[in-house]
């Protein structure tokens, strides 16, 4: 997967390394002993130079790999809740609408006009 990234579509990004580096990079071939067995020939400061840019290249794409695969965990939603029946939504339990009408408390600021205000103050109603 490395070695195709590097070489790119048609051999573009290979040459353009060949080029800049002035080195002569060759892949083993399909079937090769050492399949990640990488031949850069050239002068030796060139040579060096090449191999870390590849290696930087190399290391870039395998961080790619794995924060793409980290973020398919999250974004497929868990095996168990696959199963699950469908969600009823969202449920508002213990509200105080629910509650039964001796259970009832109505407490707050009350306005002008409700009987049991006492003193120019609102009071709290039970």
């Amino acid at each position: 997967r490395v070695h195709a990234r590097i070489i790119g579509a048609r051999g573009k990004a290979i040459r353009k390394i060949m080029d800049e580096f002035k080195v002569d990079i060759r892949f083993p071939q399909s079937g090769a002993p050492d399949p990640n067995c990488v031949t850069v020939t050239g002068l030796p400061e060139n040579v060096e130079e090449a191999i870390d840019h590849i290696l930087n290249l190399e290391e870039e794409y395998l961080a790619d790999v794995v924060d793409s695969e980290a973020l398919q965990v999250y974004m497929k939603p868990p095996a168990h809740e696959e199963a699950k029946a469908p969600s009823r939504g969202f449920v508002v339990r213990d509200a105080p609408w629910t509650a039964s009408s001796s259970e009832k408390v109505r407490c707050g600021l009350l306005p002008s006009w409700v009987p049991g205000r006492v003193g120019g103050q609102a009071g709290l109603v039970s």
